[in-house]
C-alpha cells in the first residue's frame, strides 16, 4: 500500500510537471530585440532620431487619448536609409510616450519565397522561434503566424504576397490599456483591442468616441 501511495505521489508530480511545460511560451524572452530600428520601450526622441526629417514625427504624431496612447504612421520613404529598404509604412503606438505596439509593413515579396519563407527568415532576424504549424493559419486574406514570448508578441502576416507585415506588440504595455479603457473616467468603454483574440467596443456607439484607440494587431478576416 506504501508502494501504490509512493507511485501515485509520482505521477501526480510528472503529470503536474508535465502541465506546468506546456503552459510555458514557446519562447521564453521578456523584451523584445530591436527590428528595423525601433524597439518596444523606446522614448518619442529615439523615434525620432530614425527619420530622415524629425519634425515629421511632431506633425504626424496623433494626440495623446484617455488611455495613455497615441499612434504615428511612417512612410518608408520619410525613414533613414538604412531602416527604408523595401518598408511600405511603419505603424507605431506608444503608451506613456513608450513605445508598445510596431507594425512593418513591406512594399512586396520579392525577398521571400512564399509565407513560409517570410515567417522562418522574420522570426530568424527576430532572435525567436519559428511559428510552428500550430500557430500558424491561412483564410481568404493569406497567411498569418504568431509567437509567444514572455513579455511580448510576433505576428506574422503574408496575404499572397502584398504587403507582408510584421507585428510586434508589448503585452504588459496593452494589458495596461485593457485596463484603463474598462475604466475610463466617461464611464464608456472605447472600442480597442488589446491581443490577437480580444476586441472590446461599446454596447451603445458614441458619436464622441475616442478617435485614437489601440490598433487591434490581428483583426478578424
Amino acid at each position: 500500500m506504501k508502494l501504490l501511495r509512493l507511485l501515485s505521489i509520482a505521477a501526480i508530480m510528472l503529470c503536474s510537471a508535465a502541465y506546468t511545460f506546456a503552459q510555458q511560451p514557446a519562447c521564453v524572452q521578456k523584451r523584445a530585440p530591436a527590428f528595423n530600428g525601433f524597439q518596444i520601450g523606446m522614448t518619442m526622441m529615439d523615434v525620432k532620431d530614425n527619420l530622415e526629417d524629425p519634425s515629421v514625427f511632431e506633425m504626424k504624431l496623433a494626440a495623446v487619448n484617455k488611455i495613455g496612447s497615441q499612434n504615428l504612421e511612417i512612410l518608408g520613404s520619410e525613414l533613414k536609409e538604412k531602416y527604408s529598404e523595401a518598408v511600405e509604412s511603419v505603424n507605431l503606438t506608444f503608451v506613456d510616450k513608450r513605445l508598445a505596439v510596431i507594425k512593418v509593413t513591406y512594399n512586396g515579396s520579392d525577398s521571400w519565397m512564399g509565407a513560409q519563407d517570410f515567417f522562418k527568415q522574420t522570426a530568424e532576424k527576430l532572435g525567436v522561434p519559428s511559428p510552428s504549424s500550430s500557430n500558424s493559419s491561412s483564410g481568404r486574406g493569406g497567411e498569418r503566424a504568431r509567437v509567444d514570448c514572455t513579455g511580448f508578441a510576433v505576428l506574422l502576416a503574408y496575404s499572397f504576397g502584398v504587403s507582408p507585415n510584421v507585428t510586434i506588440y508589448d503585452a504588459a504595455a496593452l494589458k495596461l490599456v485593457d485596463q484603463r479603457s474598462e475604466k475610463n473616467p466617461d464611464g464608456k468603454v472605447k472600442t480597442i483591442g488589446i491581443s490577437p483574440n480580444i476586441q472590446r467596443g461599446p454596447s451603445n456607439p458614441n458619436p464622441n468616441q475616442n478617435p485614437n484607440p489601440i490598433p487591434n494587431p490581428n483583426p478578424p478576416e
